[in-house]
């Protein structure tokens, strides 16, 4: 086992790397929420109001739209916390310091996140619809990268050829926004989604394993030490 990292399997079901996989499953599942209550006009329910709605006490929805909203609030919730969690967690305990930067970029970013968030309800822009989809999409990256680096020894070396026929779909899902392609049935725009967003996970997974255990990285941190080693030196 690498220095500096912990058995995968050290603390059961609650081991870091179980629950970052957890926290990368419930990031997934916040941004297709979060596309379906955009794309089927739910962000303008809950009479505009954020953090609160429109039911009683303005604590809960009132109705089917609204409960949309509301429930999309209520997953996030859980999902920050749980990033916070093993920011935490990553700091205090032996995790390479990739996981910890990737860990707290995603954290530093959440605050953004839920501002957005607030503004979608109370002002619901495409400018700022697409300000929040993008931020969400940074921090599920960063979490994905961070649970890669995490698992990666549980994994054997991934084929060459599976990362390359992933990264070939990389232009499509670059344009892949609920603002830019419309399927006009709500259920096949949500397949599409779904079926991108974890491709496009699996492709940041693969990518790192495949360039972890290739030795890319490594050549390519000897070849900036070549390159810039000797100016620095004679500085």
């Amino acid at each position: 086992m690498a220095p500096g990292r912990s058995d995968p399997d050290d603390g059961g079901w609650f081991s870091f790397p179980r629950l970052m996989a957890v926290a990368t499953g419930l990031t997934f599942s916040l941004i297709l929420i979060g596309i379906y209550t955009a794309v089927s006009g739910a962000g303008l329910t809950c009479q505009g109001r954020w953090p609160l709605c429109d039911g009683w006490l303005g604590l809960f929805p009132a109705n089917w739209p609204s409960f949309i909203e509301w429930f999309h609030r209520l997953i996030a919730m859980p999902t920050g916390f749980m990033l916070l969690g093993l920011t935490v967690a990553a700091w205090r305990g032996d995790q390479p310091r990739r996981v910890r930067y990737a860990m707290t970029a995603a954290l530093a970013i959440l605050p953004t996140q839920i501002i957005l968030g607030g503004l979608t309800v109370t002002q619901y822009e495409v400018v700022i619809l697409t300000a929040h989809f993008a931020t969400a999409m940074l921090i599920f990256t960063l979490v994905v990268a961070a649970t890669a680096w995490v698992l990666e020894d549980r994994f054997d070396r991934p084929h060459r050829a599976a990362a390359f026929s992933i990264a070939g779909l990389a232009p499509l899902f670059a344009v892949a926004t609920p603002f830019v392609i419309s399927l006009g049935s709500l259920r096949l725009h949500m397949l599409y989604y779904g079926i991108g967003l974890l491709a496009y996970g699996t492709l940041i997974a693969l990518g790192i394993w495949v360039s972890e255990r290739t030795g890319f990285g490594a050549d390519t941190r000897r070849i900036s030490f070549a390159a810039w080693g000797p100016r620095r030196r004679s500085a």
